[in-house]
Parts: structure tokens; C-alpha cells; sequence
């Protein structure tokens, strides 16, 4: 998937250059140009020399930062001419829009296929990946044991299994992954784990196949190796001194026998190497085994262009396994580049963005935050400190808490419950009771002033979920207000005024109700769409 942003040229021509990417393109007016950098996807950027100039002159010093790493963004002009200090020379970035060269950009994207597990569009992430194609492919793969290094949280089991799966490896036994620590037990009793142990060895002692059988022609990751005890990491070197191309010869915990296997080793830490040396927590001989295979996952702080990528993949898995899942919270691009411009250490990585994500999130839900963006909530958190360690208090603070806010009203906090429920059919429960209520050809047309409000499929849905809200709650309370309608939406007045005002066109869905000359509110009832109520509160026929 790529955005095509048109700053302002000729549409015919970017349209047709484009044109063999099918679905994958996705155009975006000009005036969207600002987000370009920010919604995690790889992007175009189209237009006239002159709108260029504009663009580039309009970005933030964190927008910079971003550009500046990035890795998937082309620029597509007249003639394929433009130059700017923050375009580097190490790619080819400027394209014409009079040629054919989509293949530069698809060659680009298939890196992004390959490595699903890896979501980032920086360069250092692109040279990762570009790594470990070459070590998993290599004639000295994929047998030959790699180091992974990097900081705690950055992602290197994610390498790791990048690694096996691009090996192309038998999915059978396929991929594990142990702590260094977990060696750390006895001595006897990890290699009986590593190497396995033969029956009557002891009392009772039953025969039990160790890691490296089980995963003979798998992989096996062996994270914070350092932890492992030196006898461990001796018998390790003898599996890794094998000759390549060759499998490794071993024998269990009180066998005879040789056996051999073909487990891929890989390693990973997050210490630092020179001194584990020192200490002696490593041998010399344990790294040279690696030689150049390699690979150093850099800090997310060091690469910029990767925390958007990462913090949509982030939210949406936080969304879906929300309980029940959420799915009508959009994590808006600006509050990416205000939290870019935090510039904040990320002590903990990725792991430490998907705590603050997880902390916004779990606020998201709550009754009492329905009325507070999702920007704000970000910031509530942030406000704490710089670091995941000052982070986690907020959720001792009183705007924390579950409790709903007095200033609240019950009519509201009732809707807003009500449609905390689960989805069901993509539908939440204001929307199928909505669903329920109308025709199939009145629901068709509240579908379709919607569609017509907006294009995309994200911000449709929400809008969706947001007009049901406010029809329940005109069924349930008799009528709704602009006053109701923004806390229900989540929106400010202005946009709340203009909902209630499409949902009454003609006095379809919503109707303006006549009312006293004292009220100053405009108050409005359920229309013609829906059943009319006898005394009872009763629904007759429909309309």
C-alpha cells in the first residue's frame, strides 16, 4: 500500500503514472500533504517544482528528522528534476511523471512484503532487512550461527523469526526461542534440556530428546546467551564449531551414542560485548563463530522514520484485543509528530511505545474518557515524565479511574455504556439497534450520506457508530442537543451542530422539535424513518 499525495500538476499524468498499482495506490488531496510523513506508510509526492518548494519548506524540525531517515518516499515531477538538501543522494528518489518507472517503486515495496514482522520505513531498518536476506540466503546459511544485538524492547526475536521465515526453513518443527537465563539453572540439568538425556541415566529417569533434537532442521533462538553458565556456552561452541555445510555432531546427557542435527542457532543480547569479554562471560572464540554474521538492531530513538509504522501497527493490535475490542478510536498523525517532538530517550524501545500505547488505550475505553481525544489522553500520560517509569503512575491518578465524571450527565454516560458493548458483525450495539429499526432502504441512506461525507473506510466507520450513538440516545431519551451530541460523538460543538443537521435533512432521521421560547437549545426528536410512538412509549408501524 502507498499514498500518492498531489501537491498540484497534472492530474491526467500522475493518474496514468500510477494507474498499474491498482488498489495499492491510494490518492490523497494536496491539502493532506502535511500528514505524509507521519501515517506510517510509504508515499508520493506529486506536483510542480514550485508546490515542492512549498512542501518541503513547510516542515517542522521533527518532520525533518523523519524525512531525513526515510526510506520509502519518492518525489514525482516534471522532467524527474528536483533537488533539496534534505533528499540524499544514496537513492533514487525523484521520478518523472512522463516515464514509466513504477518498477523503482514496487522493487522498494517488495522489501515491505517480505519482512511483515518488521514494520518500519527508516533506513537502518531497510539495511536490516536487506541483511538478513543476505545471511538467511548465503551459502553459509542457513546453519551458520548469527548474533543479533540491540537494546532492550528493540525487537530481536521479530529478526530472529524474520530470519527463519525468509530461510525458507521447514514450517515443521519451525521457530522457538529461550532465555539465556533459563540455561542458567544447574549446569546438568540445562544441557539435559539443550542436549536431551537417556533413559536409566538415574532413577525414574526417562528418555527425553533435548532442543537441538527437537529442532533438528528448525531454529532456536537463544536470547540473553550471556546469562547461560560458561559450561553451557562451551558446549554451544562445539554445536556452532562445526564445519559448514555439515551437521553437528552431539550426544545426550549420559549416551554413547553420536547424534547429530541441523538446528540453526541464533543468539541475541542486549549486552555489551566487549565487556562480557572482559568479565569473561563470553569467549573470544564464542564470537569469532559468528564472523560476519552479525546483525545490530539500533535504537528506536536512532531511527525516527520507524515510530509511526510502528505506533498504527501498535494501536491496532492494542484495539483488537481490547475486551471488548474497540475499534472506533483513530490515533491521529498529529499526535505522532507532537510525540516525535517530545524527543524522548526510548529507554525501552519499542516495548516502552507500546506500554505508552497500551496506557491510552485502556483510558480510550472508559466511560468517563469518551469526551477526551485521543491526543489529549496521550499527552495526560506524557505530562507524567519521560519514561515508561513515570508513565505508569497515571494510573493511580484520579483521572485515571473508571469512575464517571459528575460533570457527566446519566443520559450520556448511559448511551456511551451501552455502546461500550462488544461487536458483533462489525456492528456495535447502538448500530444494530439502529440497524434494527429502519428499513433496509433507510438504512441504505444513512450509509450513503455517509460514504458521501467521506472516503475513507476508517473514518466511514466511526462516523457510522457516532450517528447510531446519537439515535439511540434521541430513542432512549426522546430527544438529543447539540450539548448531548458532543460527548457522545467525541467532537467539538461546531462539528456536533452539523451531524445533528445532515441526520435532518427533511426530518428523515432526526426532526427539530418545536419547543419553548425560554429553551435555548435546539432539541431534536427521531423522524420520519423511524416508528412513531404511541402514550405508552410504544412502537406502532412504521412511518
Amino acid at each position: 500500500m502507498i499514498d500518492v499525495f498531489d501537491l498540484g500538476g497534472p492530474h491526467d499524468k500522475v493518474s496514468k503514472w500510477t494507474r498499474d498499482f491498482g488498489d495499492a495506490a491510494t490518492f490523497r488531496a494536496g491539502v493532506k500533504a502535511a500528514s505524509a510523513l507521519w501515517t506510517g506508510r510509504p508515499f508520493v509526492l506529486s506536483g510542480a517544482q514550485a508546490k515542492l518548494d512549498v512542501w518541503f519548506g513547510s516542515l517542522d524540525e521533527s518532520s525533518a528528522k523523519v524525512l531525513k531517515d526515510h526510506a520509502f518516499f519518492w518525489i514525482l515531477t516534471d522532467g524527474g528534476q528536483y533537488a533539496h538538501d534534505w533528499i540524499s543522494a544514496d537513492r533514487v528518489i525523484v521520478l518523472d511523471w512522463d516515464r514509466q518507472e513504477q518498477h523503482i517503486v514496487r522493487d522498494a515495496l517488495c522489501w515491505l512484503e517480505r519482512f511483515p514482522r518488521l514494520a518500519g520505513l527508516s533506513k537502518s531498518m531497510q539495511h536490516l532487512r536487506e541483511e538478513i536476506e543476505r545471511i538467511a540466503m548465503g551459502s553459509t546459511g542457513p546453519f551458520a550461527p548469527v548474533l543479533i544485538l540491540g537494546g532492550s524492547g528493540a525487537g530481536k526475536e521479530g529478526v530472529a523469526r524474520s530470519l527463519a521465515e525468509v530461510s525458507r526453513r521447514p514450517k515443521v518443527p519451525g521457530f522457538d526461542a529461550i532465555t539465556g537465563a533459563w540455561l542458567k539453572m544447574d549446569p546438568g540439568l540445562a544441557l539435559s534440556e539443550l542436549l536431551g538425556i537417556e533413559g536409566g541415566v538415574g532413577t525414574e529417569i526417562k528418555e527425553r530428546p533435548g532442543l537441538v533434537e527437537t529442532y533438528s532442521s528448525g531454529t532456536l533462538l537463544i536470547d540473553d546467551f550471556d546469562t547461560a553458565s560458561v559450561l553451557v556456552q562451551e558446549n554451544l561452541l562445539r554445536l556452532m564449531s562445526t564445519e559448514k555445510g555439515r551437521k553437528a555432531r552431539y550426544r545426550r546427557i549420559g549416551g554413547e551414542d553420536w547424534l547429530e542435527t541441523d538446528v540453526w542457532l541464533l543468539f541475541s543480547t542486549n549486552a555489551d560485548i566487549e565487556k562480557m569479554l572482559s568479565d569473561g562471560r563470553m569467549r573470544m572464540d564464542f564470537l569469532f563463530r559468528f564472523e560476519d554474521r552479525v546483525l545490530v538492531i539500533p535504537s528506536l530513538k536512532k531511527r525516527p522514520a520507524d515510530l509511526p509504522a510502528i505506533a498504527y501497527r501498535l494501536w491496532a493490535d492494542l484495539l483488537s484485543k481490547s475486551d471488548p475490542p474497540i475499534n472506533d478510536r483513530i490515533l491521529p498523525w498529529t499526535s505522532l509528530r507532537n510525540l516525535h517532538a517530545r524527543d524522548l530517550k526510548w529507554e525501552g524501545n519499542v516495548r516502552e511505545l507500546a506500554a505508552l500505547l497500551g496506557l491510552v488505550v485502556s483510558m480510550a475505553r472508559m466511560v468517563k474518557h469518551r469526551i477526551h481525544a485521543t491526543e489529549d489522553l496521550m499527552d495526560e500520560v506524557l505530562s507524567k515524565g519521560p519514561g515508561y517509569k513515570d508513565w505508569f503512575i497515571v494510573m493511580s491518578d484520579p483521572f485515571y479511574t473508571a469512575a464517571p465524571e459528575p460533570s457527566l450527565p446519566k443520559c450520556i454516560r448511559d448511551t456511551l455504556s451501552f455502546d461500550d458493548g462488544p461487536s458483533i458483525g462489525g456492528l456495535s450495539p447502538c448500530e444494530r439497534e439502529i440497524k434494527s429499526m429502519l428499513t433496509d432502504a433507510h438504512w441504505d441512506r444513512l450509509v450513503a450520506i455517509i460514504k458521501k461525507t467521506f472516503k475513507g473506510d476508517s473514518a466511514r466507520m466511526q462516523l457510522q457508530k457516532v450517528f447510531c450513538r446519537y439515535l439511540v440516545h434521541a430513542h432512549r431519551h426522546s430527544t438529543i442537543t447539540i450539548e448531548d451530541a458532543q460527548p457522545l460523538g467525541d467532537v467539538k460543538p461546531a462539528q456536533a451542530r452539523n451531524h445533528l443537521i445532515w441526520l435532518s435533512d427533511e426530518s428523515t432521521f432526526l426532526q427539530l422539535q418545536k419547543r419553548d421560547k425560554s429553551n435555548s437549545k435546539t432539541v431534536y426528536r427521531l423522524g420520519t424513518y423511524f416508528p412513531s410512538q404511541n402514550a405508552a412509549g410504544i412502537f406502532e408501524n412504521p412511518v
